[in-house]
């Protein structure tokens, strides 16, 4: 026995079984539409907001490594306090490379007994400081305090 289908009854089977344009057969899920990314936004969508300026151009990045010293600590650029590491120093000079930017001013802690105040601004601030480091290796703490506005990076070496 042969069945034949009209038109409307194939279009009626079709919807049912879930072959129909859009839709996984092996779920009977309508598949989710992809978006061109490459697309330019629509001039009058609600989805774009528009991003305000920023009121400081961030110019924050990490200090460079000198030659023929050791990197020991570096702090990639961020906002605000943090707990930056430990170092263990050797016998010789740390040198602390600090950049920063934004309203206000920075404290850099580095051990016990070093404590600088370093001012920032809207313009990039770079600053060097040595500590003659004792003659035994040593462990020491390193921290900034800071605002939220004021960006910085480090890098300590020996």
């Amino acid at each position: 026995m042969r069945l034949f289908l009209t038109p409307l009854a194939m279009v009626g089977a079709l919807a049912l079984t879930g072959c129909a344009a859009g839709s996984d057969t092996s779920s009977g899920l309508a598949t989710t539409p992809t978006v061109d990314s490459t697309a330019p936004p629509n001039a009058g969508s609600a989805a774009t907001s528009p991003s305000a300026p920023p009121s400081v151009t961030d110019e924050v990045g990490l200090p460079p490594a000198e030659p023929g010293r050791t990197t020991l600590l570096a702090a990639e650029p961020q906002s605000g306090d943090a707990i930056v590491g430990r170092v263990t120093t050797g016998p010789g000079a740390l040198w602390i490379s600090l950049d920063c930017q934004g309203d206000g001013s920075l404290v850099l802690a580095v051990g016990p007994a070093s404590e600088f105040t370093i001012p920032c601004g809207p313009e990039l601030h770079h600053e060097l400081n040595k500590i003659d480091a004792a003659s035994s290796a040593q462990p020491l703490g390193v921290t900034v305090k800071t605002s939220a506005e004021v960006r910085w990076a480090l890098r300590i070496e020996q």
